[in-house]
């Protein structure tokens, strides 16, 4: 049997599971643990009725960063300075092009008036 390889936190999980019992019991379990390590054994050392250490949950997940604030102050104010800019290019851009192009600008059909005889 090849060799498995144990992660920090699986020997973590060990070490904790080994708190509370009698020094020689430790070694036992030790030693039985390390010779499943090396391919010795083909199950893990039993600690309160496991045959090997649980897999870590994918369920849980590391808080993330809290939400940015929104800017305020003179970033607040260069910001709608910068969108109230691009807002007038885009519209200067526009006209130019409706009009250079010959097109008639699209005017909106009143509805007739019904008149009553």
């Amino acid at each position: 049997m090849a060799p498995v390889r144990e992660t920090r936190r699986a020997y973590q999980r060990f070490v904790e599971r080994l708190e509370g019992r009698s020094s020689e019991e430790r070694q036992r379990l030790t030693r039985e643990h390390a010779a499943y390590l090396a391919g010795e054994r083909e199950t893990d050392v039993g600690l309160d009725g496991d045959a090997t250490p649980a897999p870590a949950s994918a369920s849980t997940r590391p808080a993330g960063r809290p939400p940015l604030m929104p800017p305020i102050g003179k970033d607040a104010s260069y910001l709608r300075a910068q969108r109230r800019l691009i807002s007038q290019q885009q519209r200067a851009v526009a006209a130019k092009t409706l009009a250079g192009s010959g097109k008639k600008r699209l005017a909106y059909a009143k509805p007739d008036e019904e008149e009553d005889d």
